[in-house]
Formats: C-alpha cells, sequence, structure tokens
C-alpha cells in the first residue's frame, strides 16, 4: 500500500454527482477555474492518510468495520456553495451539506477520534464538511459566489477507502467500503 495516497470519504451516486456538476456548469464557465474536478471523483472527505503501510491499514480496517457498523444511515442535503481561500479569487470552490447534519458530524469525530487512537496524525482543523468541485479561480475578474438554487438530497450509508491514481481520470478508487449497519429509527 505504499507509495499511492489513500483517504476516507463519503461516496455520492453518479445521480448526485451528475446534478452537481450540471447545476454548477450553468453558473460558472470552466475556464474561470484552472481545474475542474472530474464529476466520478466528488466525494465528501473524512480523513486524509497519505500513504498507508499494509501490517497497520489490516488492524485500521478491522477496527474501522467495527466502528461504521454501529452507524446508521443518513441524508445529506446539499445546497450551498462555498470557497477556501482569497474571496475574490478562491483556491478551492466546493458544495456542502445544508444543513450540516449532527450525524455527519458526530460519525466524523468517531472516526477520527479512533484513528488517533491508533496511532495516525489528525488534522486539528475543525471539520468542515464539503464536495470539492474545483480549484484555482484563474479568471482575470473577481470571483462571484453563484446563486445557491438546488437542493438534492442524498442517503449515506457507507464510508470508503480511496486511493489516488495519478494519471488517470477519474482518479480516485474505492479500495473497500465500510457500511453502516445501525438501524434506522422508524
Amino acid at each position: 500500500m505504499n507509495e499511492l495516497h489513500y483517504f476516507l470519504a463519503l461516496p455520492l451516486s453518479d445521480d448526485i454527482q451528475s446534478a452537481i456538476c450540471s447545476h454548477t456548469r450553468r453558473f460558472v464557465h470552466e475556464e474561470r477555474f484552472k481545474k475542474w474536478v472530474h464529476p466520478a471523483d466528488y466525494h465528501l472527505t473524512y480523513h486524509f492518510f497519505g500513504s498507508l503501510q499494509a501490517k497497520k491499514w489490516a488492524e485500521t480496517e478491522k477496527e474501522l468495520a467495527r466502528l461504521t457498523a454501529t452507524f446508521t444511515p443518513f441524508v445529506l442535503q446539499f445546497g450551498e456553495y462555498g470557497t477556501f481561500g482569497k474571496e475574490d479569487s478562491p483556491r478551492i470552490f466546493y458544495m456542502k451539506p445544508d444543513p450540516i447534519e449532527d450525524t455527519l458530524v458526530q460519525q466524523h469525530a468517531q472516526v477520527v477520534s479512533l484513528l488517533a487512537q491508533l496511532g495516525y496524525p489528525v488534522d486539528s482543523r475543525p471539520f468542515s464538511p464539503h464536495v470539492t468541485i474545483a480549484r484555482k479561480w484563474v479568471h482575470r475578474k473577481p470571483y462571484v459566489q453563484p446563486p445557491s438554487r438546488f437542493h438534492y438530497s442524498e442517503k449515506v450509508e457507507r464510508l470508503c477507502l480511496y486511493k489516488t491514481v495519478t494519471g488517470q481520470t477519474p482518479k480516485y478508487e474505492e479500495v473497500c467500503s465500510f457500511p453502516f449497519l445501525g438501524r434506522e429509527e422508524q
């Protein structure tokens, strides 16, 4: 498992990937950002590992499977755009869940806590759930936030380990997944 970069993320269905892509491109012309994320690569990151060691990952995989088996599936609603970086020339353009579900925040905290217990370095910044759509504003005019008249729901039922494969598009490949097996309230 060395040399490649790995991360844990919530996958998005083909339907929501297509919906986000078509909605976004109606409002933001492609040449205004240097790099657009391929719709099949849209995801919501929980944790970035970088490289992984096979022996350590084997233990981690078992522990993650135990933890996520207790998670209950939940629904994410998307509808708000956001950016990271300068207001007039953002570094990252994204769509975020709106509202941010308590279940999402709680599950993320449990995953990060487990990873810290297993000896992985974890991000000290607050969790900011988002789906990256494009990177690096390059247009000569300042960036203006597009309207967010987008409402789409996605049922989340698993967490996935992805690897980054450079030189191919889409560039993220699912390695394994961890289903949420907790019972939903009726």
